[in-house]
């Protein structure tokens, strides 16, 4: 997900969902590659100390797989072109509206939480 979506940049709401589609495309598409193997048949692994198991030192074998194929880039691109020759709009999808206020409480008095903060902090002026 992160490929598709760095967590570092800002991105609009609509974008969010197309690079999320994007990613459960990708998702999708590899999913079921086999194990890769070396020219004389050998299986490959690769030999990692995961950071979950940090404290205990033990070093296990992750699989290798297969590399990625992204077919499914060349479909995207020709429906692309597709759509700009027949001058088609692109079609927008249903998005839910993104209310302001995401709390489940409604917002309070802003000076009442201001002055309820100051009066219960140790660097309140005396």
């Amino acid at each position: 997900m992160l490929k598709y979506a760095p967590k570092r940049q800002h991105f609009s709401y609509e974008g969010m969902v197309c690079r999320t589609q994007l990613a459960a495309i990708d998702h999708n598409s590899h999913i079921g590659r086999q194990q890769s193997a070396r020219k004389d048949g050998t299986l490959q692994y690769s030999i990692v100390c995961p950071k979950s198991r940090s404290a205990i030192k033990k070093w296990v074998a992750k699989v290798k797989l297969e590399k990625k194929t992204y077919l499914y880039r060349e479909d995207l691109m020709k429906d692309v072109v597709l759509m700009r020759t027949n001058r088609l709009e692109k079609s927008h999808a249903d998005l839910p509206p993104v209310l302001p206020n995401t709390a489940r409480l409604e917002t309070p008095d802003r000076a009442e939480v201001i002055k309820r903060t100051q009066q219960h902090t140790r660097f309140a002026p005396k």
